[in-house]
């Protein structure tokens, strides 16, 4: 089962708008128990840019025709980072005033510390994944388009390098003081087959004709990390 991340991505910010918008008529719904009447409007307004930055996120490229970059992805994530954290700790320790419906502040609570924790961890995953690309091949990765085919983030590339990495380090034999020398492995080790060696006797005594096979092409697919590859081609004008 192949994992797109631009589907998951799109689930995620669903999931993150209907958190939005049910925290914002809650917070409405319940502003008379609030003790202080700044924490409502705190909450609004902090869900309500939230809400405006993941709609602006999925429907960007259906309104503008520009593509949502990873580096805009994640300045966006991470501008509203730490007032997710502060709003989930306030929301945490809130007492409210005219208990008589518990369950409609556990529902708030629920769904503020919810979307808190939906998007610190999105935003710390799309930043080491990110990472881990710009180590693994693609420098560029933070200009490419978050939504593009192939995905800017291919795991099956990523899980190989970092299953490849070196898990012992090895000293230098002769001198105690030198450094350790890391084994640096291919990220996409060759499977072909080894050829086998010809036979001197081979097509002693046989037709040409019949033993002579048309060529065969192996054409290998490009991987995503291959197909980001740029090949440059320069024409000279022929005098």
């Amino acid at each position: 089962m192949t994992f797109y991340f631009r589907t998951f991505r799109q689930v995620l910010s669903v999931i993150m708008l209907f958190m939005s918008t049910a925290t914002i008529v809650l917070a409405f719904f319940m502003l008379p128990c609030f003790s202080r009447n700044v924490i409502p409007w705190l909450l609004v307004s902090i869900q309500m840019l939230s809400f405006i930055r993941t709609l602006w996120s999925i429907s960007r490229k259906l309104l503008t025709s520009s593509s949502q970059s990873v580096a805009s992805e994640a300045i966006g994530l991470f501008s509203l980072f730490p007032f997710h954290l502060i709003l989930a700790l306030i929301l945490a320790t809130t007492e409210f005033k005219g208990k008589s419906s518990p369950t409609v502040y556990m529902l708030l609570q629920v769904f503020v510390i919810g979307g808190s924790v939906i998007h610190i961890v999105y935003t710390t995953g799309l930043v080491i994944v990110a990472l881990i690309t710009v180590f693994a091949f693609d420098k560029d990765v933070w200009i490419r388009d978050i939504d593009s085919s192939p995905s800017p983030f291919p795991v099956p590339i990523l899980i190989e390098y970092l299953r490849l990495r070196p898990s012992t380090w090895q000293r230098g034999e002769g001198n105690p003081n030198q450094p350790y020398v890391c084994q640096i492995h291919s990220i996409l080790p060759c499977d072909c087959p080894a050829k086998p060696p010809p036979r001197e006797d081979a097509g002693a005594g046989e037709n040409p004709q019949k033993t002579k096979s048309l060529p065969h092409l192996l054409v290998r697919v490009p991987d995503a990390a291959q197909q980001r590859t740029s090949i440059s081609i320069s024409f000279e004008a022929v005098r």
